[in-house]
């Protein structure tokens, strides 16, 4: 087994570990394994504290974590009679999935005929990135890109909050989010394990933070408005971003794509007017070689563009 391999199989482990058994390994590693560098420790301590965040979250929030004050809607194009779940990517990885669905909490099929044995798989959504996702997106593809700060616009959870403050170097990292509930949550979270330093939650409609947005060297934008505004709010967003993000060089990290949203959403603006698409194919190459992951589906769809 190659360092590599070695590596891929520790942190599988150690998302499964309790948060405490993971403190004593670090302690363990940082006095007595002579080899272990600062980054490899960082990591450790990287997935102590997420794992830590989602237990908590898991703690109080149901599964498809969605609040009662958010009011959510399926994607436009998805089919009525196909069923859609909400699976939330950063709290749930894919062997938790496949665990709640061997113990009948979360099913994988639906009948296509009642009392047949003629079935159909039903479909998943996240509204958060999962950890992977993230190191992929800080680790790998934004890993040269000088970031002083980085916005998410529709934080929710403040997943990318989070994995932005331990696999990137931001300086300053903000979460833009309309629903208070949400922000209450994140405020907690980023108070209780100490990532003031680096991470600002604003409660605020994103059509009101133009300033912030002007100054910004990373842009996420994550499933952020589909599921969450009606058309007509949904155009007046994208052509307020569109207008308001016009720092050269800047990027705009997107999933799904910006011309499948402004398709979507009928919003009649260029998009090739305003940014230009960056090839990540290379850098999804090195991820799944680094950490080992074999299936590159979740990956193909998250995209990059530079504002020209």
């Amino acid at each position: 087994m190659n360092f590599e391999e070695i590596k891929s199989h520790f942190f599988r482990i150690a998302k499964e570990a309790a948060p405490s058994e993971l403190t004593k390994f670090v302690e363990w590693l940082k006095t007595s394994v002579e080899f272990c560098d600062d980054d490899h420790v960082q990591d450790i301590e990287a997935e102590r504290v997420l794992s830590a965040i989602v237990n908590e979250m898991k703690s109080f929030l149901p599964m498809n974590a969605v609040l009662p004050s958010e009011s959510v809607n399926p994607p436009q194009d998805k089919e009525p009679s196909v069923p859609l779940i909400h699976v939330d990517g950063f709290l749930y990885t894919d062997d938790d999935v496949d665990k709640l669905s061997d113990e009948g909490k979360l099913p994988r099929n639906y009948c296509l005929r009642c009392g047949s044995t003629e079935t159909s798989p039903i479909e998943f959504i996240s509204h958060s990135m999962s950890r992977d996702m993230m190191k992929y997106l800080f680790r790998h593809v934004l890993k040269e890109h000088e970031c002083q700060v980085l916005v998410d616009v529709g934080s929710r959870l403040g997943a990318v909050l989070y994995g932005a403050y331990f696999f990137s170097n931001a300086a300053k990292i903000c979460g833009i989010e309309i629903n208070s509930d949400l922000c209450m949550l994140q405020q907690q979270i980023i108070e209780k394990y100490a990532l003031t330093d680096r991470i600002t939650v604003i409660a605020s409609d994103v059509t009101t933070q133009a300033e912030l947005l002007r100054i910004a060297d990373v842009i996420v934008l994550h499933n952020a408005f589909e599921c969450f505004l009606p058309l007509p709010k949904q155009q007046e967003v994208w052509t307020f971003l569109y207008h308001a993000i016009r720092k050269r060089g800047s990027l705009l990290v997107t999933l799904p794509s910006l011309e499948e949203s402004f398709y979507k959403a009928q919003v009649p603006l260029d998009v090739n007017a305003w940014v230009s698409r960056v090839d990540i194919r290379p850098h999804l190459e090195a991820f799944l070689a680094d950490s080992g992951i074999s299936d590159e589906t979740d990956y193909l769809d998250l995209c990059v563009y530079q504002v020209s």
